[in-house]
């Protein structure tokens, strides 16, 4: 019991204030502005911060708390045991009342303000608090990870963590004596090793990230260590319009960087029958994806054609709409071909429809984690037998400001312009754009197959992180429970990992909450802590930017690219370490310069990769190196056929290998030649070069170039003089001549097996050069509005029978697709 002053008095002070012992208070954060006292609020958190039972204030006056300025106050201590120990029930919820107390306190609001199940974020407590209201509680409970309470959001969760963490510290500090509490060691679980069946190939990749056409270009800007990061071009908006502080200023943002792909409107339309008016009707993220999606396939070895008609999947990654809102501007949004142009749905389904492919079909919107979510809904399609094979990818443009300004005002974006990951500099994220894909075979048939293998998917996993403190807050026990399930899943132990391609968006929060969420998981999985560090870990986005809906595709192509160079590249703007993020005793490392990639006790080099969504769906992907065993190539003559669908494009493929030839890639010829035979569509443009050696087959090329006649390489158009009869039969001799002039007059059926003791393997090769036509939404024109409708007058049922000759003249000219006029036809009386 105390009777005491509870409120301040200038007369006090005057009186008292002159004395030395007034002033010697240390604690001002607790005490009434100016003066050692505490008003009955206060008396009651610090009674409730060090144990005390209800605080009783005796005899009260009117006007409650506020309006005493002396009371006598009753601390009921709770009965300590005879043991001299708090009960565990006791000591949780005195542990309780403690942590409830330090908020308050912090918050300056009274304790019962805040009760054992409300989130710190409910009551006011943001992302800069947060780290404030940890340094209060380390007064008592010593040292914290600075990410604790976005880890255990409510008193409740807290102080049961803590008291887990460190019974003896509780005690002492709430309890009396220290408790000893024997916590028993779980098993570790069996972890099962699947069938070899059940992996996952990645057979092919394809793509374009900022910056980098393709995925070669992609792979010499990671490993020189660049940024790419520019500011936005001015074709896609002007940025000065938006700029400003979004704290103060609405419909502004701080960000005018990004990570651009070139050439967003160039497509090769006419190669996939599409009419310009349709292709300038489509978003650009599904133009671009059906390229990659063929250059992938080929990537792998395999002729798209080939595919026709097998239960291959396609699964994309995708979540923007920027196109519509061009579309919208240009009144061109109510077209026949716009709700299929700018259809999610129809991005996946178009490559499915044009390649005749009978598996799943399933674009993805889980927004920053879509493509990571699309490779593990892949993974399991192949599983349960949905599909033999997938095609699998992530596009994401930027072609609007909207989001700039939203997201500018949310807080998400980095003014700097640099995606700072696990660096003190943190600020947010850049966005940043990609086009990807991925063709997956069942390894059993991909070896069989003899596919050039870039990686094994040895298991995937997805979650969601549940209630949090906001919607966009991450949820580290989640992302824990997801690495532990995928690689519980595989069957791999976390000693066995040496990389880790984190989501790693720069944020200051962000970052150290992936970091723990992964010393937990590795520590579940009875791999921490750890005297030395032996699993690396990085972000891509240090280098592109954030590619939100298709940031999985460059995470995972990276960790492809590296263990196909050996290399990992460094996580670049990395100086100063975030000081929240805690490495010590862990298993990990920061890859901050670039490292040889090197193979561990004969084990495969494996890797994860990470992803999470902004609103809490998650995804993580396991990868490991396919070791081949070495195969005799054959040491022959061959043949290389070649074709296109013009003059140019023959040219340009022809170009393409000579370089790629010449650049020494260690490919052998029996390998090349086997995988443009096998893996390549036959076009009307041929060519075809015979020879050796690596230098023979570049020497041939370029005198096809040049129009150097030479006896090794043939020329032509099938039906034309140059080109050569078709025979009939198929060739009796192996004589590579001869199978070259049949290729080059149209033989399409050639049994090129045939010519090799057994088929040599497969092998990445330059895909085939689209043309790089401009298809965009313009305005609509008054003149000429007929012609672009997708009926005109008189097509619809019952009306006059069209002008079939204009009919025809508009689709010679482009003006309308195959489609377009099928459909007039059905419709039309003159139909058979």
């Amino acid at each position: 019991m105390v009777n005491e002053l509870t409120a301040d008095d200038p007369f006090v002070t005057l009186t008292f204030g002159l004395t030395r012992g007034w002033w010697q208070f240390t604690d001002p954060q607790h005490r009434l502005p100016g003066s050692p006292l505490l008003d009955i609020a206060r008396w009651r958190r610090l009674a409730a911060m060090h144990g005390f039972g209800d605080l009783t204030v005796v005899d009260p006056g009117p006007g409650g708390d506020e309006a005493q300025r002396q009371a006598v106050l009753v601390l009921p201590a709770a009965a300590a045991p005879a043991s001299g120990r708090t009960p565990p029930g006791d000591l949780r919820a005195a542990l309780r009342r403690h942590v409830r107390a330090v908020v308050t306190d912090f918050l300056r609001v009274p304790v019962e303000a805040i009760g054992d199940d409300d989130t710190f974020a409910a009551k006011g407590v943001d992302s800069l608090g947060s780290i404030a209201l940890v340094r209060s509680l380390e007064a008592g409970f010593g040292p914290l990870p600075k990410t604790i309470l976005f880890e255990y959001p409510t008193p409740r969760a807290l102080a049961d963590h803590l008291l887990d963490r460190d019974s003896d510290r509780c005690q002492a500090l709430v309890g009396g004596a220290p408790a000893v509490i024997t916590v028993p060691r779980s098993p570790m679980p069996r972890l099962e090793q699947p069938a070899e069946g059940d992996a996952v190939a990645i057979v092919g990749i394809a793509g374009s990230f900022p910056g980098s056409p393709d995925v070669e270009t992609f792979w010499q800007h990671l490993a020189a260590g660049r940024c790419l990061v520019t500011e936005v071009p001015a074709e896609r908006f002007d940025w000065r319009a938006v700029d400003g502080d979004p704290r103060r200023e609405p419909h502004t943002t701080n960000s005018h960087w990004g990570g651009f792909l070139p050439s967003v409107d160039r497509f090769d339309a006419e190669f996939f029958g599409i009419s310009p008016v349709e292709a300038a009707l489509m978003d650009p993220q599904q133009r671009l994806f059906l390229q990659a999606a063929w250059h992938a396939i080929e990537d792998a070895g395999h002729a798209p054609a080939r595919l026709r008609g097998s239960r291959t999947g396609v699964f994309v990654g995708v979540s923007g709409f920027d196109y519509h809102e061009l579309l919208t501007t240009a009144d061109r949004h109510e077209d026949a071909h716009a709700p299929s142009g700018v259809s999610h749905a129809v991005l996946a389904n178009r490559l499915s429809y044009l390649l005749d492919l009978r598996g799943p079909s399933e674009p993805v919107d889980t927004a920053c984690s879509s493509a990571l979510v699309a490779v593990h809904r892949a993974v399991r399609a192949m599983a349960a037998g949905d599909c033999d094979g997938a095609v699998v990818g992530g596009a994401n443009l930027l072609l609007t400001r909207e989001l700039f300004v939203a997201f500018g005002q949310a807080g998400f974006l980095s003014p700097d312009g640099r995606c700072f990951a696990f660096d003190d500099r943190a600020n947010g994220y850049v966005r940043a754009e990609g086009v990807a894909a991925m063709f997956l075979r069942p390894l059993s048939r991909a070896v069989a197959d003899g596919d050039p293998v870039y990686g094994v998917i040895r298991a995937s996993a997805t979650n969601h992180g549940g209630r949090t403190q906001s919607l966009t807050v991450p949820n580290p026990h989640a992302q824990t429970a997801l690495v532990v399930d995928a690689y519980r899943r595989a069957g791999v132990d976390p000693r066995t990992v040496s990389y880790i391609e984190t989501h790693g968006t720069g944020t200051a929060l962000g970052d150290p909450i992936e970091v723990e969420a992964l010393k937990r998981a590795f520590t579940e999985l009875g791999a921490g802590p750890a005297d030395q560090p032996w699993c690396g870990l990085g972000s891509v986005k240090s280098n592109v930017g954030h590619l939100e809906a298709a940031a999985g595709m460059a995470g995972l192509f990276k960790v492809l690219l590296s263990l196909r160079h050996d290399l990992l590249p460094a996580t670049v703007e990395l100086h100063r370490t975030n000081p929240m993020v805690e490495l010590a005793g862990s298993p990990f490392t920061l890859v901050d310069r670039p490292r040889a990639w090197t193979v561990q006790d004969g084990q495969p080099r494996r890797a994860g990769v990470s992803s999470f969504g902004f609103g809490g769906a998650n995804a993580h992907v396991l990868v490991e190196e396919h070791r081949m065993d070495p195969v005799p190539v054959p040491d022959q003559e061959v043949v290389l056929p070649l074709s296109a669908r013009t003059p140019g494009q023959l040219h340009d493929l022809a170009t393409r290998l000579a370089a790629f030839l010449a650049a020494e890639t260690g490919a052998a010829p029996a390998e090349v030649a086997w995988t443009l035979q096998a893996g390549r569509d036959p076009m009307a443009h041929r060519a075809a070069v015979v020879g050796r050696t690596v230098a023979d087959l570049v020497a041939g090329l370029r005198q096809f170039l040049d129009g150097d006649p030479s006896p090794r390489v043939w020329s032509g158009l099938p039906g034309t003089e140059s080109a050569g009869d078709t025979a009939t039969a198929p060739p009796e001799t192996g004589d590579p001549a001869d199978w070259a002039r049949r290729w080059v007059a149209g033989d399409d059926t050639l049994p090129w097996a045939r010519l090799y003791p057994t088929p040599p393997r497969r092998c990445h090769l330059p895909g085939y050069p689209f043309a790089a036509d401009r298809h965009w939404v313009s305005a609509r024109e008054t003149q000429g509005e007929a012609a672009t409708a997708p009926f005109a007058a008189g097509a619809e049922a019952g009306g006059p029978e069209p002008d079939w000759l204009a009919v025809l003249t508009e689709l010679g000219h482009g003006d309308r697709s195959v489609d377009e006029v099928e459909q007039m036809w059905a419709m039309s009386e003159v139909a058979p």
